[in-house]
Order: C-alpha cells, then structure tokens, then sequence
C-alpha cells in the first residue's frame, strides 16, 4: 500500500486557529469493480461466475434488508456493518421527535482478522508534499520521505519536484 505525507492545516482545539502540519494518508491505487471480485473469486475457486454474482447480490440486498430492520449485520472475518443517525440536538421534550432526524447512515467496523491483514500489508512512503493552494486542492511534491524532503542541486540551491495530490488521499503525478 503506497503512503504519502501531505501538508494539511490542522485546527488547534478549544481555538480557531489552524497551524500546517504533515499527515500520512493512503494513496488510492483504484477501485475494484463487481465484475472484478467476481473474477477473482472465480479464479481462486473455480466457482462459477454467475453464482458468485448471484450471491454477491442477494448478500447486499439481505445486508440492506436487515439495516432498515435496524439490525447489524455481522460478515464472519469481514466485520460488522450497523445504522447510525445523524439528528439535530434539541432543548426540550415537546421538540424532541421524527423531525430531528437529518439522515441514516451505514457504519462499518473491521473485524480483528480483516484489520491484520491490512495492517500487515507492505507499506511504501511515495513521497511528502506541501499546500500550494488548499482551496484548490493543489499539493507540490517536496521530497521522496522524511530523511530526504529536499535535494540540494550542485549550486546549493534546494530544488522542488512538481507533483499533487488531492484531499481523497488521491496522488496525481
């Protein structure tokens, strides 16, 4: 799994005020379709394809089906999936009910083993990279890690690779 350092500005607690510091994120290599985990499984089982997607579709709607029940579903060493709300505080009794619900939310919580073996992955540092301009989202690469941030050039003076990231986590370059 591939890292990268970005700067981001961090609010101070109890203050309004926000100070720049460097934080480790994930590079997101991509995203897995239906198509490809069916194949995968395919592949390492031998399962036919159409009943590893049957199953993977009727999984999802039973999961879907037992969270609007407002139970949580438990996926053996995957982990648990449960409905939170997200509702607006209110002073008294009288106000307290259906209308202070602003949404419903899916929450899921790894299992031990699927947490391991994510934390057991190989782990690279692809570079460090400073705010050129948060608002835009624009980052410039700085240096490759925390040892060698910048690298003199023979006349002495420090030279910046040009690269960005996004605020996903997302390494563009």
């Amino acid at each position: 799994m591939k890292l990268i350092s970005k700067q981001m500005p961090i609010t101070k607690i109890g203050t309004n005020e926000t100070e720049l510091k460097y934080v480790l994120r994930t590079v997101l290599s991509g995203t897995i379709s239906e198509k490809d985990v069916v194949n995968f499984c395919h592949n390492h089982t031998m399962i036919p394809r159409t009943t590893i997607k049957s199953a993977l579709e009727s999984c999802c709607q039973t999961i879907g089906h037992y969270l609007s029940l407002g139970y949580s579903v438990k996926l053996g060493e995957v982990g648990i999936f449960y409905p939170t709300t997200k509702s607006k505080a209110v002073d008294s009794n009288t106000e307290a009910g259906m209308a202070q619900l602003e949404g419903i939310n899916i929450r899921f919580r790894p299992n031990s083993e699927l947490l391991k073996k994510v934390n057991d992955a190989t782990l690279e540092l692809d570079g460090v990279y400073k705010i050129v301009d948060h608002d835009k989202k624009l980052y410039e690469k700085v240096g490759s890690s925390a040892l060698d941030d910048l690298e003199d050039d023979d006349e002495g003076n420090t030279s910046q690779g040009g690269s960005g990231g996004n605020d996903n986590g997302d390494f563009v370059g």
